[in-house]
């Protein structure tokens, strides 16, 4: 058991309190501008105000909370998803064919899938085994939505196909990477919760914290430095 559970009580709760005003604003917002995408803002808004109460009045434990939290944003990145793709049909045109994703999106993608691997052990060894399932299903369901955004269709808007072909592979890169090392965080922090505090914490537990880490650290950098990259091409051709 963690001998520190108020200090992830009290983390969880500050978060989902925070992820309570934010979504609520946004909420707000949206039924302003677009109204059907204020649902799913509400949607966030109410879990994490729900979440929030549990933990802090200890009804449900500081991984069982963040593991609802994780499963909330990864619906409502579903959602924006399927919001992105019905409003914002335009022309499809490309002068040559081009592969399904670009490589390095492509191994972000695949990196964070095989990140869900590292949660393994705390479903074979029973240690939160539903938080578990519940983080590395959510993990997964952003991994597929970085893939879906990465293999999607080139969205064109101006006559320039050249100029637009390459701020349509920055901009795709960066709202592929931004979810993969979502999806790779979420394994590092559920891992942290479950380990800090145990004296009786596995050596692998151990070093997979490590790995999580690294590989969430090294992921973030690589995709901000590379759509920095990209984005400094695309204003290159403009």
């Amino acid at each position: 058991m963690n001998t520190h559970p108020n200090v992830g009580s009290l983390v969880v709760g500050g978060f989902a309190g925070l992820a309570a005003v934010v979504y609520a604003l946004r909420a707000v917002r949206a039924r302003r501008r677009d109204a059907p995408f204020a649902f799913p803002n509400l949607f966030v808004a109410v879990v994490a105000l729900v979440v929030g109460a549990l933990v802090l009045l200890h009804v449900a434990s500081a991984v069982v909370g963040y593991a609802a939290l994780c499963l909330a944003l990864a619906i409502y990145q579903l959602f924006d998803l399927l919001r992105d793709e019905q409003v914002r049909r335009r022309r499809t045109a490309s002068l040559r064919p081009r592969p399904a994703a670009e490589a390095v999106p492509t191994v972000w993608v695949a990196i964070a899938a095989a990140s869900v691997l590292m949660l393994a052990p705390y479903v074979i060894l029973g240690e939160q085994r539903g938080a578990a399932l519940m983080v590395a299903v959510c993990a997964l369901i952003v991994a597929g939505i970085a893939w879906r955004v990465a293999s999607g269709p080139i969205q064109l808007r101006s006559e320039n196909i050249r100029d637009e072909r390459m701020r349509d592979r920055a901009s795709r890169t960066r709202k592929a990477g931004v979810p993969a090392v979502i999806a790779i965080g979420s394994v590092f922090v559920f891992i942290s919760f479950v380990n800090s505090g145990r004296p009786d914490v596995l050596p692998l537990q151990r070093l997979l914290l490590l790995a999580s880490f690294v590989t969430w650290a090294a992921m973030g950098s690589w995709v901000v430095l590379y759509s920095q990259y990209l984005d400094r091409r695309a204003g290159s051709t403009s």
